[in-house]
């Protein structure tokens, strides 16, 4: 069977190409591992050039290796006295936010490293502020679950991180999928970092802790 399959491939190359069929492969694996049902049926239906290059303009490429860190990233303090930070990642991030949200959060970094593996790094703001009827507590409270569209997988617990001491828990989303995240504060500022995984993800938390262990923090 493995020979035939190797005369075939030798076969498909002479016909149309090495370039058009490795063309080929990448769009029928991106087609395969997208989640968007309507960019799947688009990669299938177009000629070939043109799902290639709607696989280069909407997916995103994940690195070979998520472990190795080439690309440096430094988020800077902002005015209002909160740290920044210069860590590591494997690729870059698809999202920073430069300015607060409503309620005196910032998304530092996102990050997608592979179809099944998501990391990011929120700042919520100031342990102590109040914004509505809510209160920004220190992590041992604030990581403790509230009722809502998810279920929790196991008890919140401690857990010492490359960063310092962290409290961590994990959601079951109704999709199946996992949020692993650590809740910290830094002089008095309070932090969330969480990996979202696929159920199977068994390294989830140890890349999490492999660009931790790259991590610096910024004074103001």
């Amino acid at each position: 069977m493995r020979d035939v399959l190797v005369v075939l491939l030798v076969v498909a190359m002479l016909v149309v190409g090495p370039t058009v069929l490795t063309r080929l492969v990448v769009v029928l694996e991106a087609a395969r591992s997208t989640t968007d049902p309507e960019l799947r049926r688009s990669l299938l239906r177009a000629p070939l050039h043109l799902r290639f290059y709607r696989v280069r303009l909407r997916l995103p490429w994940y690195p070979t290796d998520p472990y190795e860190l080439g690309v440096p990233v430094e988020v800077l303090p902002f005015g209002d006295g909160r740290p920044g930070e210069r860590l590591r990642l494997p690729c870059r991030p698809v999202r920073r936010q430069e300015v607060l949200g409503p309620d005196g959060s910032r998304t530092d970094v996102e990050v997608q490293v592979a179809p099944d593996l998501w990391f990011a790094v929120v700042c919520l703001g100031r342990v102590g502020w109040v914004h509505g009827d809510n209160v920004l507590t220190a992590a041992p409270v604030r990581v403790v679950p509230r009722p809502g569209p998810v279920t929790w997988e196991q008890p919140v617990r401690e857990v010492m991180t490359p960063i310092g001491p962290a409290w961590r828990r994990t959601a079951v989303l109704p999709t199946g999928s996992r949020i692993t995240d650590i809740h910290l504060d830094h002089d008095g500022w309070a932090y969330v970092i969480g990996v979202r995984h696929a159920p199977l993800r068994l390294d989830a938390e140890q890349f999490r802790d492999t660009v931790l262990a790259s991590w610096t923090w910024i004074e103001p």
